[in-house]
């Protein structure tokens, strides 16, 4: 937290070329005004659809929770507009919530600024999800891929693009980067987060902390390595290193797609480690399935989860 636990990569700016990358994305591996890491790349939950099955039922790609909806009547349980895993559930219903109230789920110096009444909405919102047939449970996710036309949609990381999608595309199906899911008049990609993908960093011990820089840049910067990495640790941050892949043509698909939609927007916000929390995101699924399976409301849920996410983001 003090910015003392890896080298100051600032030190080391005339051998890194750290200029070749956004200093927006610089500012994530800042701590305490030290540079401690440079991101490989960056990483957003996504909306990839499969407009061939959207077309089969006559409907438009979606954009608002609207649309969903509406898809999950027309579908009628032959399929589910959309489905996705428990931690991708927790951050698309943080989404609808931030975008309802207008507040944040937690502040920049990672207060909870959401109320017990903030997470009532998230569950039922997420009870509603799965009461109207937007999407599977969770637990069942896993039973609905894209490739076997059992649901029309997925909601998932920039970075599992081609694992989420490679096989239904193989099929001749038209699969593509959606925008992120917003209320009819909010700015897309509000309540939408992004992280890095990967980070460099340089021990602070090192004995060698110039060959350790020449190594860092070259894995960062150099067109060898820009070719021999591809986009496996995601498209590169680094310009010369995306300038080398474009140039290769190796900048295609759908990963690169959703990397795109995620450059098109200004409103995502930085995620929060606290976020990713195994345990608050367990406890967010179980309070659901307490009120989808008539066994408590979604207020004392709501009460329950606000007090459990309280002592673990303390």
């Amino acid at each position: 937290p003090d910015g003392l636990g890896f080298y100051d990569l600032n030190k080391l700016s005339y051998i890194v070329s750290i200029d070749t990358i956004d200093p927006q994305m610089v500012e994530y591996g800042m701590r305490g005004g030290h540079l401690n890491a440079l991101p490989i790349a960056m990483n957003a939950q996504t909306v990839y659809i499969n407009r061939s099955a959207y077309e089969r039922f006559g409907l438009d790609v979606p954009r608002t929770w609207d649309d969903l909806f509406a898809a999950a009547k027309v579908m009628n349980g032959e399929c589910y507009p959309i489905s996705m895993i428990e931690k991708s559930a927790w951050l698309y219903c943080i989404a609808y919530a931030e975008q309802t109230t207008g507040r944040k789920i937690i502040s920049p110096e990672g207060k909870l600024e959401f109320t017990a009444d903030d997470f009532q909405i998230m569950i039922d919102f997420y009870c509603r999800l799965i009461n109207e047939k937007v999407m599977p449970n969770v637990e069942y996710a896993g039973d609905y891929d894209l490739e076997d036309d059992v649901t029309a949609g997925v909601v998932a990381w920039l970075s599992d693009a081609e694992n989420e999608c490679a096989n239904a595309i193989s099929l001749g199906w038209d699969v593509t980067a959606a925008e992120y899911t917003a209320a009819e008049g909010t700015p897309v990609g509000t309540g939408w987060y992004m992280k890095p993908a990967t980070m460099y960093a340089i021990s602070h011990s090192t004995a060698h902390p110039e060959e350790a820089a020449r190594l860092l840049d070259f894995l960062l910067n150099s067109p060898v390595m820009a070719k021999l990495q591809g986009v496996e640790k995601g498209i590169p941050l680094s310009e010369p290193a995306r300038r080398t892949l474009e140039e290769a043509g190796m900048l295609n698909g759908i990963q690169y797609q959703a990397f795109l939609r995620m450059q098109e927007v200004d409103t995502l916000s930085s995620i929060n480690p606290k976020m990713e929390n195994s345990s608050v995101i367990t406890a967010f699924r179980e309070a659901c399935n307490e009120v989808l399976f008539e066994k408590s409301t979604s207020h004392e849920q709501a009460v329950l989860l606000y007090d459990k996410i309280s002592e673990a983001w303390k």
